[in-house]
Formats: C-alpha cells, sequence, structure tokens
C-alpha cells in the first residue's frame, strides 16, 4: 500500500499513483488527487522545505481511510472532483509530462501483452513438436526415428559384411554380376549413407580379376574419363556407359547360350548327391 512517508517528494508520489490508476484502470485525475490526499494526511514534516509544513487539502470523504482495504474501494469509488486549488504551490505536472508519463505505461503493458502471446505460442508448438515425436516412435518406423536408426547402427556394429560378387571372363553371365552388385550396394546404403556414384565406379571393377579383360576395359575407360575431367561429376554416367562397353568384349550369340545350355542340361546327374543337392540344380527356381 502507498504512504506518503515512502516518499521524498510529492512528484515520486504522483508517479507511483498514476502507475496504480493505470492497473486498476483509473484516469490521471484520480490518481493526482490520490496522491495529494495521502500527501496532506501524511503527519511528518515535508523533507522539500527546511521546517516546512505540508498544506492542508481536504480529505475526499469517498477515498476512505488510508488501510489495508484501500484497493478495493478505490476501484469501486467514482472519479473525485478536481479543483485547481488541489494542487501545491510550486509543483504543477504539465500535459507533455502526463502524456508521456501515460504513453510510457502502455509501452510496458503492451510489451507485456506480446510476450506472453510469444511465450504461449512457442510453448504450444513445443507441446506439439513432442506429440509428433511420441507418435512416431509408437509408430515403429526406423526409417523415420532415431530410434529405428539406433537400433540399425547397433546392428551393424557386429560387423556384419556382405561381399560384393565377382566374376571370371569365361561367366557370359554380366547381367546377373550387375543385379548382385546393384542389390550389394542398396543393401549398404539402408539406413546410413547414400553410396555416391563415383564409390560405385570405384567398387564396380572389385569383382574383375586383375589382368582379365573386363578389368582391362575398365581401366581404358576410366583413364579416358580422367583425362577428360569427367570425373567425378559425370560418375554415374560413365558407369551405363562402362556396362554398355563391356558387353561388346565378352558377349555370348543367341545360338552359343542354346548350345551351353542344352550342354549343361543333358549333363545333369543326380549321381551320389542327395536329392536336395540335385533339386537345387536342375530346378533353381
Amino acid at each position: 500500500m502507498l504512504k506518503a512517508t515512502m516518499f521524498n517528494s510529492l512528484h515520486d508520489l504522483k508517479v507511483h499513483a498514476y502507475a496504480l490508476a493505470r492497473i486498476i484502470e483509473k484516469e490521471p485525475a484520480w490518481a493526482r488527487q490520490y496522491a495529494e490526499n495521502l500527501w496532506s494526511q501524511s503527519p511528518s514534516p515535508t523533507p522539500e522545505g527546511a521546517g516546512a509544513t505540508r498544506v492542508a487539502t481536504p480529505v475526499d470523504p469517498r477515498l476512505g481511510a488510508v488501510d489495508g482495504d484501500w484497493l478495493r474501494r478505490a476501484k469501486a469509488s467514482p472519479l473525485p472532483p478536481v479543483s485547481p486549488d488541489r494542487s501545491l504551490p510550486g509543483f504543477a505536472a504539465t500535459p507533455e509530462q502526463t502524456e508521456q508519463f501515460t504513453k510510457a505505461l502502455d509501452n510496458i503493458a503492451n510489451n507485456f501483452q506480446q510476450g506472453l502471446v510469444n511465450f504461449g505460442a512457442q510453448f504450444a508448438q513445443r507441446q506439439k513438436d513432442q506429440d509428433d515425436e511420441a507418435k512416431d516412435d509408437a509408430d515403429g518406423d526406423e526409417e523415420k526415428t532415431g530410434g529405428g536408426r539406433d537400433k540399425f547402427h547397433a546392428i551393424m556394429s557386429l560387423d556384419f559384411k556382405r561381399r560384393l560378387p565377382t566374376i571370371e571372363d569365361h561367366d557370359y553371365d554380366l547381367d546377373n554380376y550387375d543385379m548382385m552388385f546393384d542389390s550389394t550396394i542398396e543393401c549398404y546404403s539402408h539406413g546410413g549413407r547414400k553410396v555416391t556414384a563415383m564409390d560405385k565406379l570405384h567398387l564396380y571393377s572389385s569383382g574383375f580379376k586383375d589382368g582379365s579383360t573386363r578389368k582391362r576395359v575398365y581401366d581404358n575407360m576410366f583413364r579416358k574419363a580422367t583425362r577428360a575431367k569427367r570425373l567425378p561429376k559425370e560418375a554415374g554416367l560413365i558407369m551405363n556407359e562402362l556396362r554398355a562397353e563391356l558387353r561388346l568384349y565378352i558377349k555370348e550369340t543367341k545360338m552359343q547360350r542354346q548350345v551351353r545350355l542344352d550342354g549343361e542340361f543333358d549333363a545333369l546327374s543326380q549321381g551320389a548327391m542327395s536329392h536336395a543337392d540335385f533339386q537345387t540344380l536342375c530346378c533353381p527356381n
């Protein structure tokens, strides 16, 4: 509660009275009257003049006694009448000062309200993000949630590695080699960093034996692309060109393939093999 003895001057008391009026939605005139009444009722001498006494101002009965119940009565009381002789000699608040103080209070109230709005929006967004994360965890999608990635990396920490396929020059089935190579690369890329086109181009030659025809074709095309400065920008395009080029060097005509398959079929014999082993040879599909 406000007491006149807490302030060194009437001006300081009026500043706090104006702030109080702003909070309880009263006019500045009410605050000025309230401050002057408190100042005049204070028994202690005013510090503004040595030995001077306060100017007695008639107390408006509607303000009531200054006690613990003053706020309730202040909100309920109407605006007291203001007369020119209410102000003290030697001090008068100009309209400009009053307007500046009112604007300052308005800015404080607006900033406080905007801060509450921003805090509420941030809290709502944080709550929404937490709900979305909880929903993803419940779905168990290993590719979207962090828990799924952790499980995948835990399995990879067992050092489970799949070897890249190999092919000899006497094997004409390059399509099967390409299929197995692409499948292995997809397994390595799943759940982790994607293998780049340049890395795939380097790994593709690992299935060719050193000194083989396919290895020499690969080395020639890689050297040619390097000199033309096509790598690593055009690694994917060079990979497609390499696969087409390899099929021009070691290839099998339709007649040769038919003869080879007929010979393999005629050579099928169970012999000492078990039924399961023989079935994998004659019925691979």
